[in-house]
């Protein structure tokens, strides 16, 4: 097979094979990303019905909690359905929760200025 040059030419078959591995990479970070959106959206449900927060509320929660226990949202989202299913939490994550659930429950403009939004 003879190779081409301009737009319709034939691509080199290492070239393709790159742009396949990088693709394949793609839709994995794709998928994770996905899979982490609607854990945090089920744990924002879950601090809404349980604590009655509006929708923004329980994001800024769930961020304060993130940013006060340094642990990924994903991973705070975790720990909210979890407890949700098994009524237990790491100390830290519960205690962060509780006083972010109180401010923003209390005063829901300054639990929005307390998370920087």
């Amino acid at each position: 097979m003879t190779e081409m040059s301009g737009p319709r030419g034939v691509q080199d078959p290492s070239d393709l094979l790159e742009r396949i591995a990088a693709l394949q990479q793609e839709v994995g970070q794709l998928r994770r990303a996905l899979a982490a959106h609607a854990i945090v959206d089920q744990a924002i449900g879950v601090l809404r019905v349980v604590y009655g927060l509006g929708s923004e509320e329980a994001w800024d929660v769930l961020q304060q909690v993130s940013q006060h226990t340094n642990t990924k949202l994903r991973g705070v989202a975790a720990h909210v359905l979890r407890w949700s299913g098994r009524g237990d939490l790491p100390e830290e994550i519960a205690a962060e929760l509780t006083a972010a659930v109180s401010a923003a429950q209390e005063d829901p403009c300054a639990a929005q200025a307390a998370s920087g939004v």
